[in-house]
């Protein structure tokens, strides 16, 4: 390896090297991580292993106890609690520390001619009156907030928590359907999934108090204010509970990390992921992610910061090397839902069965029983079919397969199918033994315009919708379209398209796809191969 950027001239046939046994008690370590061109991110380092073990001397001996490491083997652990020492001022360490950003501000803007809006405080038990003056006293301690003589005051709520203590919440609601809204957008989960791409190591960064490292524009404050019985505050640092908090602090978190989003980082607001491919990239991309977060004065939470594992909970899912599975913890809450008895228990057990629906072959059938019970303003009218697809999402959720992280340098399979009660998808990738691996489920009712669709134009429909919803992993790739319908292919090549089937076949030309015909039994592997996991 050139330590210059001058060219070298190797002769044919010269010597460049030779290769011995090595010997780990007196031959030089090399830390992978630090090779690099960016000097300022890390310099490549030859050290002998008995100063090695003359930096460990120096070192914070229960550092990573801190932080529940193991597996991990000498020399990564060494960089580890060096990396972690010496960025030991971004993590709170004693519970006591705020971080104050200086990349942005949260500014209200009120509808026009708004009046101040002023509520009475809610009464409180004693036990509740003295966690919130002990609340208040800690607030005004770190800067979060202060006394105020704002003429606005929203009422506070104490919620209590599962170990029986208390978080202060303030009800802002009436503030906020004044406040104009900020449309900056969080990322799409699905999106934020298939960054992790082929990563095998994580790491899971909390933010301390992430919102409140967030200054509020000082004519913003008034805004912010709320009553209680010992007095009015108004928040000098973001609050939680406005309805613009989510997208301020988003943009932060893109500010900060624009140059590692999706390359080594994924955030859904506070939530932080590190991942990489080993061990030693992952050192290096931990301290990238520890810079910038200093430079932008943030902290990060101790207690709750995870380093180098194999699998990581994000957002209700479980990522690991061989794919993304449901998160056992939320699919147990499903599974103990009681059976709905109005319309809203049955929307908001809708809602959460649906998030996992990626993970469900047409979960839109399934579940078109219990739609049809939404559709109502009254007392839900139970019935049978909705009692057994109740049943049977709980259970296809608790037996849901692991689903393949997409990886763009495999093959692509895109398996259809259409039937009266609806349309329904998979999208499969072949691995190295030339096997199917569910990447996504997707499902979908008919609208009323299509029920009275012909078999083969519901096909064509099915494959329409499916490569439409699909498009970010399709475009630009050649895959292949598996359907049980052997008249589609025919359909597609007419000569002379008019109609609906003129404007499908334009919208399918700017793909490059080939179709098969796979029979209905045959064309059940891929479920089947998805319930027995890889």
């Amino acid at each position: 390896m050139s330590k210059t950027e001058k060219d070298i001239q190797i002769e044919p046939e010269e010597e460049l090297g030779m290769l011995e046994k090595f010997n780990l008690q007196k031959d030089t370590i090399v830390n992978a991580y630090n090779l690099s061109n960016n000097p300022e991110l890390c310099a490549l380092e030859r050290r002998h292993i008995s100063e090695i073990e003359e930096d460990k001397k120096t070192l914070d001996p229960e550092l990573l106890d801190k932080f529940e490491i193991q597996d991990l083997s000498d020399d990564i652990k060494l960089e580890l609690s060096k990396l972690l020492q010496g960025y030991k001022h971004i993590f709170d360490w004693d519970n006591n520390t705020m971080g104050h950003t200086n990349l942005i501000q949260h500014k209200i803007i009120l509808e026009k001619d708004t009046m101040p809006i002023r509520h009475r405080p809610y009464r409180l038990s004693p036990i509740e009156a003295d966690y919130l003056q002990k609340e208040l006293d800690k607030y005004c301690k770190l800067g979060i907030i202060s006394p105020s003589n704002s003429p606005w005051a929203a009422p506070v709520i104490l919620v209590k928590k599962k170990n029986g203590d208390y978080r202060m919440v303030i009800d802002y609601r009436k503030l906020n359907t004044v406040t104009k809204k900020d449309s900056y957008p969080l990322p799409r989960i699905d999106d934020l999934l298939d960054t992790l791409g082929k990563a095998k190591i994580f790491s899971a960064l909390d933010m301390r108090a992430g919102f409140h490292q967030v200054p509020v524009e000082e004519s913003s404050q008034e805004y912010t204010a709320f009553t209680t019985k010992f007095g009015t505050y108004h928040y000098n640092m973001l609050p939680m509970g406005l309805v613009n908090s989510p997208a301020t602090f988003q943009r932060l978190i893109d500010l900060c990390f624009r140059p590692l989003l999706n390359k080594c980082l994924v955030a859904y607001i506070d939530d932080l992921n590190v991942y990489s491919q080993n061990p030693y990239e992952h050192l290096e991309h931990l301290k990238q992610v520890f810079e910038c977060i200093d430079v932008a004065n943030l902290k990060l939470n101790l207690e709750k910061c995870i380093f180098f594992k194999k699998h990581l909970k994000f957002l209700g899912y479980i990522v690991t090397k061989e794919g993304i599975q449901t998160d056992p913890s939320k699919i147990q809450k499903i599974v103990e839902c009681p059976m709905p008895k109005t319309v809203t228990q049955t929307r908001s057990f809708l809602g959460l069965a649906s998030y996992y629906r990626r993970f469900i072959k047409n979960f839109a059938s399934i579940a078109r029983p219990l739609h049809e019970l939404t559709k109502t303003k009254k007392k839900v009218p139970w019935t049978d079919k909705a009692t057994r697809a109740f049943e049977q999402l709980k259970k296809l959720l608790t037996t849901a397969p692991v689903l393949a992280r997409p990886d763009f340098d495999k093959e692509l399979i895109l398996v259809t199918d259409a039937s009266k009660l609806g349309l329904g998808c998979i999208l499969t990738q072949l691995d190295k033994e030339g096997r199917e691996h569910p990447v996504i489920f997707a499902s979908r009712g008919l609208k009323s315009g299509e029920v009275n669709y012909a078999p083969t134009k519901l096909e064509c429909l099915a494959v329409v919708w499916a490569v439409k919803l699909f498009r970010p992993y399709l475009l630009g790739k050649k895959f292949t379209i598996i359907t049980d319908y052997s008249s589609l292919t025919g359909l597609l090549k007419t000569s002379n398209p008019t109609g609906i089937i003129a404007r499908w076949i334009v919208i399918l030309s700017e793909y490059e796809f080939e179709i098969k015909y796979r029979p209905g039994r045959v064309n059940e592997s891929a479920d089947f191969m998805s319930r027995l996991g890889y």
